[in-house]
């Protein structure tokens, strides 16, 4: 299985290329590809980008990852276009994830194995998210009944992209997803206290 790295957003609310802010001496985006090329059910990696990164190119070029160019239309816009140009199956994660693991990667993946939808996504309660979250990052949705927090993460099973599933999972911090100078000093907390 291919993962598509997301990273082609300009970081307007931290006004600089988030991916690239270090965390514990490494640009987020370094643990996030990291985590991807340890995870066992990964056999490439894709990083994808708009023109807009400039530096994140630089630092993928350097770093040996395959590049694949989106219009940078939003999140999901250009999640559609990179599963259409590297194909499926194809593991989604956002670059700004710094938290996340090889194992927690495996098991998410383990967990949409039997599920036939074309595409898989990964949402937390709302509820659980705001311990860890910021409000100014929610985007709710209703996942039966309930508001849930979309994580960032998905599987497409099939480009086809006609049947779709949201996985609830329970939150963990290596789900932080760091868009506010809030989310960046948790993850820098936790990252420290894992590193202790």
């Amino acid at each position: 299985m291919k993962a598509i790295v997301m990273a082609g957003g300009k970081g307007r609310r931290l006004r600089t290329e988030k991916q690239l802010i270090e965390i514990c001496g490494k640009p987020m985006i370094s643990w996030v590809v990291e985590a991807v090329r340890n995870s066992s059910l990964i056999e490439e990696v894709v990083l994808a980008i708009t023109k807009l990164v400039v530096k994140t190119r630089e630092w993928a070029l350097k770093n040996g990852l395959r590049i694949i160019y989106t219009s940078g239309k939003g999140y999901e816009s250009d999640v559609l276009e990179a599963v259409r140009k590297v194909g499926s199956p194809a593991f989604i994660i956002p670059s700004d994830m710094p938290l996340i693991s090889s194992q927690m990667i495996d098991r998410l993946i383990g967990m949409s194995e039997n599920i036939k939808a074309d595409i898989v996504t990964f949402a937390v309660p709302l509820r659980d998210y705001l311990k860890y979250g910021s409000i100014k990052s929610i985007v709710p949705i209703k996942c039966n009944k309930a508001e849930c927090q979309p994580i960032g993460i998905s599987l497409f099973n099939n480009s086809s992209c006609e049947t779709w599933m949201t996985l609830i999972v329970d939150m963990s911090p290596e789900f932080i997803n760091v868009n506010t100078l809030e989310e960046l000093e948790l993850a820098r907390r936790y990252m420290k206290e894992d590193r202790l």
